[in-house]
């Protein structure tokens, strides 16, 4: 049929565009970061002493904290500043340094003291006999098991924010296409995601992206 058409995603280089698509990206670790809050809150039993509980519970915890905090990685071009997002949260600051203490202890600071072992041997009283050897061992867990409910608000805050700022960016990359001429829209490129090799899985975004286009 004469009225038929293909759709097709094409793409504008901008540095507007490129923030948009950290953006997306960063949504998309706040969602699941949400997610793993809401598995977590489902299962977590405080009865429940068993291994393969703690280890289940602890290990969404720990990715939940880890991939939200990632958003805030000031060492990576494009992230988000907690004061700029929860500025208008009574306790924000507050609460958003004690997600980070704890995703230190676990990433950025694993010799700090949150961290702690002992090793010795078991003496029996009044005669100074070696009875055994013996460890403690201490390691920050999750805190609060209450947090559920204040963790997922918090954390579906951030998406909030970055799907407004999405939307907003949205329409100031609508203009760049607007102020081409038709027919320079009709040729730009397609939008397109690129499998790496396994050379290129190390690389960061920016190169990757580079070599992608100059390829293409």
């Amino acid at each position: 049929m004469s009225g038929d058409f293909q759709t097709v995603l094409k793409s504008l280089n901008s540095n507007i565009a490129r923030e948009i698509e950290e953006l997306l990206l960063m949504k998309q670790d706040l969602d699941r970061a949400i997610k793993c809050v809401e598995a977590w809150a489902d299962i977590f039993d405080k009865n429940d002493n068993s291994d393969r509980h703690e280890v289940i519970t602890s290990s969404l915890f720990r990715n939940c904290i880890i991939t939200f905090m990632a958003c805030f990685d000031t060492a990576t071009p494009h992230n988000l500043n907690s004061t700029e997002v929860y500025s208008g949260i009574e306790g924000g600051a507050e609460y958003f340094r004690w997600l980070k203490d704890m995703r230190d202890t676990w990433i950025a600071h694993r010799s700090g003291p949150m961290r702690q072992a002992a090793v010795g041997a078991i003496i029996k009283p009044g005669t100074g006999d070696i009875e055994g050897m013996g460890y403690l061992y201490s390691i920050e867990g999750i805190g609060n098991v209450g947090v559920d409910k204040d963790l997922r608000r918090f954390i579906k805050f951030a998406s909030d924010f970055v799907e407004r700022k999405i939307s907003h960016k949205m329409e100031a990359h609508k203009r760049e296409f607007t102020a081409l001429h038709a027919n320079q829209r009709e040729r730009l490129p397609e939008a397109r995601i690129v499998t790496p090799t396994e050379d290129q899985k190390r690389m960061g975004r920016r190169k990757f992206r580079n070599i992608s286009q100059h390829k293409a």
